[in-house]
């Protein structure tokens, strides 16, 4: 699916990686965070090398990986900087980060009848 800025809607981990109804809210809102957070540090440019931003957000190297890799799926043209050793845009990237819920008829009916 297009988002804004081009690329394709990120795919979400933990899901069949294309926001499958698999995938429980939890997880959607703590992957929309860590998202978010990895957006927030490199706007301020003090993310530090790979290893330091994954230490920061408690996740492995890898998965700072792949969410660079989805930012830049989402139309951001991150770069490392050796000298200041931080992750930056060198473009006007915006990350807009939506979230809608949908709870089935049939669940608010169950919890009635309890």
């Amino acid at each position: 699916m297009p988002v804004p800025g081009g690329g394709v809607f990120p795919q979400i981990p933990g899901t069949d990686r294309t926001g499958g109804e698999d995938m429980t809210s939890l997880s959607v809102v703590s992957y929309i965070e860590r998202i978010n957070r990895m957006y927030r540090l490199i706007r301020k440019e003090s993310t530090g090398s790979r290893a330091e931003l994954a230490g920061r957000m408690r996740v492995s190297e890898r998965t700072v990986s792949n969410y660079l890799e989805e930012l830049r799926l989402m139309g951001a043209d991150i770069r490392f900087s050796k000298t200041r050793n931080t992750y930056y845009f060198f473009n006007r990237f915006v990350l807009y980060a939506t979230f809608e819920a949908r709870i089935d008829a049939d669940v608010l009916d169950d919890k009635k009848k309890k």
